[in-house]
């Protein structure tokens, strides 16, 4: 069953058109389902993230060795971006973080020029709480293991 939900999430995420990038993990920083594979020690510093919001917004989020400002840091969400928006240059990064049966569940994406935070924040909300919604099998060890189906 765990193979199943995790490549359903993958399936999801892929689904969504404007992200550039994805990663789901657990609160152990296991991988649930990701569009790419983070660094040694990004998961780690990912959990990090939401413990102090001033550490969060002087440090940044970094993806694949590529740092992201962060301006925004209303939890469950994080999100900021790279790059000059003037210039037509950028891609955006947010962080969403759920509980799923009582732990932890992140959900971490990037967008690029034209799609705006506004639009893809609003987005990983929806897949995050259509995520914590579906049921979880207790006889399973990963605790966020889960079948998902985003309607599109």
């Amino acid at each position: 069953m765990e193979g199943d939900a995790n490549a359903a999430i993958l399936t999801a995420m892929k689904a969504q058109k404007e992200w550039a990038k994805a990663v789901a993990f657990t609160q152990k920083g296991e991988i649930i389902a990701s569009t790419v594979k983070p660094l040694d020690g990004e998961i780690a510093a990912y959990l990090k993230l939401f413990d102090n919001r001033d550490d969060t917004m002087g440090t940044g989020i970094v993806l694949l060795n590529e740092q992201y400002d962060v301006h925004r840091f209303p939890p469950p969400l994080i999100y900021g971006r790279k790059g000059d928006p003037a210039k037509g240059e950028g891609e955006g990064i947010a962080i969403c973080k759920v509980e799923k049966a009582g732990s932890p569940v992140y959900c971490l994406i990037t967008y690029v020029l034209p799609t705006l935070s506004a639009r893809a924040v609003p987005q990983l909300q929806e897949f995050c709480a259509q995520y914590r919604t579906f049921p979880h099998d207790d006889s399973c060890d990963n605790d966020a293991v889960v079948s998902l189906v985003v309607a599109q």
